[in-house]
């Protein structure tokens, strides 16, 4: 009977420390996959509560990131046309207010230009033929208006600009980037008043969203809608979320097979013990106290294999860490990352359903039991 207990011991060490290693390695991919998101997003974003255009006053704005100290930069996003001999590439030009950003990484030419030039994306580079670096590019944007739309430079739906290329850089997000133009040649292919802009963003602050919701309130008209980087990343922490539980759930599935040898070894230990049964009676315990015996039983069982599991489990997780046994490539290890509150869940976990299983197991005792009734 002992050689079963162990058994049953190892199978919930086994399993806890599985379901360590698994949740500390999508502990490490949600970490990477977020310090990746918000390498690419501001602190906090500022738009328009309808999705549009909102007046800003940018000076006045300016003044009071000076004040608080945060940086802040307005952005204004038109859909546009670019074309060179011939050839077309369509998306999103983009102006900055004042500067463009810091981050912006230039691959050929230079990161300062003014009105009438142009930064132009890698990807529409080579859309264009990759011969578009230092040249003058037909650049244009669609006028809104119920009717027809021809997507063709020289067409009266499009309101058009020649500017030239001074630089060439690379997209840090997926979107489909044109390029970066001046605020005002932006306004002028967009139709639009100035101080209009698409988003503000700020860099870095120490202020929360709602203080700075209630400071720049006067400095923009209409609506407006405050988000941090986890509010701009909603999606992915939402998919993030979602996996996350869903492997939880299926290892738990996994742990309840498993945890059947610890319900099968409780009923070989009770069919063992059954001969002792009467001497139980004897010395005053009831059938209740008797199976209850063997429900601590499975529960110290439950959790003398969780510690022992979770113990196992961060040995491999360190080590991984520490060493680097499975790598994604020549440079970066699989990530795992080591949290506090995966160790508690695994721990509640096998606890949970070793109680259950020792419970389920222990509600009946062996027919021998029957001849202590007489």
């Amino acid at each position: 009977m002992n050689l079963v207990s162990y058994l049953s011991l190892m199978v919930v060490v086994v399993a806890a420390a599985a379901l360590t290693v698994v949740l500390s390695a999508f502990e490490g991919l949600k970490g990477l996959s977020t310090q990746y998101a918000y390498e690419h997003s501001p602190a906090i974003q500022i738009t328009p509560l309808n999705q549009g255009i909102f007046t800003v006053d940018s000076e006045s704005i300016q003044e009071w990131g000076k004040a608080n100290n945060a940086m802040v930069i307005s952005k204004l996003s038109v859909v546009g046309l670019v074309q060179k001999d011939g050839e077309m590439a369509a998306g999103d030009l983009i102006a900055y207010y004042p500067t463009p950003t810091d981050s912006l990484e230039i691959l050929y030419g230079t990161r300062l230009f003014s009105k009438g030039e142009m930064l132009l994306s890698l990807n529409t580079y080579y859309e264009l033929g990759g011969e578009a670096y230092d040249s003058s590019l037909s650049v244009g944007s669609l006028i809104p208006g119920d009717r027809a739309i021809r997507l063709e430079l020289g067409a009266d739906e499009i309101r058009q600009r020649i500017l030239k290329a001074k630089g060439v850089f690379l997209e840090d997000d997926e979107s489909q980037i044109l390029g970066i133009a001046s605020y005002e040649d932006l306004l002028y292919l967009g139709g639009l008043p100035k101080n209009s802009f698409s988003s503000l963003d700020i860099d870095e602050t120490s202020l929360s969203k709602e203080e700075i919701a209630s400071g720049l309130k006067g400095f923009i008209d209409g609506g407006i809608l405050v988000q941090d980087r986890e509010d701009q990343n909603r999606s992915l922490f939402k998919l993030l979320n979602t996996e996350y539980w869903a492997t939880y759930l299926i290892f738990s599935m996994v742990l309840v097979l498993a945890l059947f040898s610890l319900a099968g070894s409780i009923r070989l230990i009770m069919a063992d013990k059954s001969s002792s049964f009467s001497t139980f009676k004897q010395m005053g315990l009831t059938s209740d106290q008797i199976k209850n015996i063997f429900l601590f039983l499975g529960t110290v069982l439950s959790a003398l294999g969780a510690v022992f599991g979770i113990l196992l489990g961060l040995a491999l997780v360190i080590g991984q860490k520490q060493l680097g046994w499975i790598k994604l490539s020549s440079e970066l290890s699989y990530p795992v990352s080591i949290s506090v509150r995966n160790l508690f869940l695994v721990f509640v976990t096998l606890l949970l359903f070793g109680f259950l299983a020792a419970l389920i197991s222990s509600r009946k005792l062996p027919e021998v039991s029957k001849a202590m009734r007489s």
